[in-house]
C-alpha cells in the first residue's frame, strides 16, 4: 500500500512537470510569437514609410516641407494595416537634401518594437529633346532646333529646319516614340513654392529678390555665403536694358513677364534654370540678341514688340513651353535656334516638388530589442 502510494505521488509530480513544461513552453512560444509580430510591424512600418517616400503621391497625409526643402510623407500614428494586430507610429524627418531618417513603433498587446531606417532619394528631372511643348505647335521657317521635339499636342513643321527625335501625342508621330506622360509639365515653376530658398550641393541657399524690375547694367548679388550661384527671383515684370550678361538665374513668379530690350545673355551654374518665366518673355525691337545657356521655361509665351525680324534666341540647354491653349510663339517674327545641351538639361534638388525620383539608397536599416511599455 506504501509502494503504491509512492509510485502515484512521483507519477503525479512528474505529470505536473510535464504539465507546467508544457504551459511554460506555450507561454515562451507565445512571447516569442509577440516579438516576432512587434518586429515585423514595426519593420512594415519602415516599408510603408519608404514607399510612400518614393511615391509622394500616394501619400495618405499632407506632405510637408523638410528643413531641407525635401517635400514628404511625414509619418502617421496608430496606424493598422489590414486586419493585423497592433497600431504603427511612424515618423519621417529630413535631415539633409533628399536624406530622410524614419522611425517606427509597433505596439501590440500593451508593448513595443522600434525600428529604424535612413533613406536617400536621387531626384533630377532630365529631358532628353531640345525642345518641349503642351500644346498644338507650329514651328516657322525661322527655327531651328537641334537635338529633338516633343509636344502634348500636335506638330507642324513649316519650313522649320528641326533635327533629333518628334513626338507628338496628337497626330502623327514623326518618326518618334510615344510621348511619356512626364515629359513636358509646368515643373520649373514649381520652384516658387521654394523661393528664396533654393538647394544645391546638399545645402540651402536664398535666392536675392528684384524689388525693382528695371535692371540697368548689372545684376549681381555679391552675398557670395548666402547666394553663391547668383540666383534671382521677381514678384514684379523685369525689363532688361544695357545688361551684357548675367551669370546666374533668374526666375518670375506669379505671372510676370520678362522683356529684353538690349542684348544679353545668361548662363547659370550647372544644375540650376537659365531663366523661368511666369509669363511671357518678349523681344523688344530690332537686332537685340538673347543667349540662354541653360533650361529655359516660358509658362505664356514668347513674344515680339516693334521690329524683331533681325532679333535672335539662342537657347542651348533645353526649351519648354507652358503654354497649354495655344502656340507659343506670338507677334515674335525673329530667329530661334534651340540647341539641345545634354550637360544642361537636368535639374536636381532645386525644383524638388516635381522632379521625379531616379534612384532610391537605404543607408541603413535596424531594429531595436524588444521593449516593455512603461
Amino acid at each position: 500500500m506504501l509502494l503504491v502510494l509512492v509510485v502515484v505521488a512521483a507519477v503525479s509530480v512528474m505529470a505536473y512537470g510535464l504539465l507546467a513544461s508544457a504551459s511554460t513552453g506555450t507561454q515562451i512560444a507565445s512571447a516569442t510569437a509577440l516579438r516576432l509580430q512587434r518586429q515585423y510591424l514595426a519593420e512594415s512600418g519602415l516599408n510603408l514609410a519608404y514607399y510612400y517616400l518614393q511615391h509622394p503621391e500616394a501619400s495618405p497625409v499632407s506632405r510637408v516641407y523638410g528643413d531641407w526643402g525635401n517635400v514628404h510623407y511625414p509619418g502617421e500614428e496608430n496606424i493598422t494595416l489590414g486586419d493585423m494586430p497592433g497600431t504603427l507610429s511612424i515618423s519621417v524627418t529630413n535631415t539633409a537634401n533628399g536624406v530622410f531618417e524614419i522611425e517606427s513603433v509597433a505596439t501590440l498587446e500593451g508593448d513595443t518594437h522600434r525600428a529604424s531606417a535612413s533613406v536617400k532619394l536621387d531626384k533630377r528631372r532630365t529631358f532628353g529633346q531640345a525642345a518641349n511643348f503642351l500644346s498644338d505647335v507650329t514651328l516657322g521657317n525661322r527655327v531651328t532646333i537641334t537635338g529633338g521635339v516633343t509636344t502634348l499636342g500636335s506638330l507642324t513643321l513649316d519650313a522649320s529646319a528641326v533635327t533629333g527625335l518628334l513626338s507628338a501625342t496628337n497626330g502623327p508621330s514623326l518618326g518618334g516614340t510615344e510621348v511619356p506622360d512626364d515629359a513636358v509639365s509646368e515643373y520649373p515653376v514649381s520652384m516658387n513654392y521654394y523661393l528664396p530658398y533654393y538647394f544645391k550641393d546638399g545645402k540651402r541657399y536664398t535666392a536675392k529678390r528684384l524689388t525693382n524690375g528695371f535692371v540697368f547694367l548689372t545684376l549681381l548679388d555679391l552675398d557670395v555665403v548666402n547666394n553663391p550661384y547668383n540666383v534671382w527671383y521677381a514678384d514684379t515684370n523685369v525689363q532688361f536694358f544695357l545688361v551684357n550678361s548675367l551669370s546666374g538665374s533668374l526666375i518670375t513668379r506669379n505671372g510676370k513677364n520678362v522683356t529684353v530690350q538690349w542684348n544679353l545673355t545668361i548662363t547659370p551654374h550647372v544644375g540650376l534654370p537659365a531663366l523661368v518665366v511666369d509669363g511671357d518673355l518678349t523681344i523688344s525691337g530690332p537686332n537685340r540678341t538673347l543667349n540662354l545657356n541653360g533650361l529655359t521655361y516660358v509658362r505664356n509665351q514668347i513674344t515680339g514688340s516693334g521690329n524683331t525680324s533681325t532679333s535672335r534666341i539662342n537657347i542651348n540647354g533645353v526649351f519648354v513651353s507652358g503654354n497649354k491653349t495655344s502656340a507659343p510663339f506670338r507677334n515674335y517674327n525673329g530667329y530661334t535656334l534651340i540647341n539641345f545641351d545634354p550637360e544642361r538639361a537636368s535639374v536636381q534638388a532645386v525644383m524638388d516638388e516635381v522632379e521625379p525620383i531616379q534612384n532610391v539608397t537605404i543607408q541603413s536599416w535596424k531594429t531595436t530589442a524588444y521593449r516593455s511599455t512603461p
